[in-house]
């Protein structure tokens, strides 16, 4: 089980990013192996506005939070504050 958060997602999609093979290569690992992934739900705004801004596609950014959102081993959790 990994806890990503929404940097890894952005990387892994955006090539001009940081550490974009390592994120590239590690999704395409938990994807291939089932891995169970959790998130917590900030992540999704967050991947939507950062892939929106880093792709110049809102419509492909929410298609793309949308099939993370549906990938069923990806588990988003509310973070709550004691």
């Amino acid at each position: 089980m990994y806890c990503l958060d929404a940097s890894v997602v952005v990387n892994s999609i955006i090539e001009k990013e940081p550490l974009h093979e390592y994120g590239a290569r590690l999704l395409d690992r938990i994807m291939m192996d089932k891995t169970l992934v959790v998130f917590p739900n900030i992540a999704i705004p967050e991947i939507a506005s950062a892939l929106s801004r880093g792709t110049g596609d809102a419509s492909n950014a929410k298609a793309l939070v949308r099939s993370f959102i549906e990938t069923p081993n990806f588990t988003f959790i509310t973070i709550k504050h004691r």
